[in-house]
C-alpha cells in the first residue's frame, strides 16, 4: 500500500519533507516509523488524514500521515 508521509523539521534532517512510502498491508504507524528510521521519542504528534493518530494505529492504502516533532520551549 502507498501512503503519503509529511515530516516537519527537525525530523526532515537527512530525510524528506514529503514523500510516498510503500508499506505492507498490515503496517501500523509504529512500523512506518521504523521504516523511516525515526524513533517514537522524536515524535510529538501523529496525524492520519488530518486527525490525531496513535503509534498502534493500522494504516490503510492512501492514508496521509503527518509527523510533528516534540516541541520544547520555556
Amino acid at each position: 500500500m502507498k501512503n503519503t508521509v509529511k515530516l516537519y523539521p527537525p525530523l526532515t534532517l537527512n530525510r524528506f519533507s514529503e514523500a510516498e512510502v510503500v508499506m505492507d498491508r498490515q503496517a501500523t504507524v509504529a512500523n512506518l516509523l521504523v521504516h523511516l528510521g525515526i524513533t517514537q521519542d522524536e515524535v510529538g504528534s501523529v496525524y492520519i488524514n488530518g486527525h490525531g493518530g496513535t503509534f498502534e494505529q493500522p494504516l490503510a492504502d492512501g492514508d496521509q500521515v503527518t509527523f510533528l516533532p516534540l516541541i520544547g520551549g520555556g
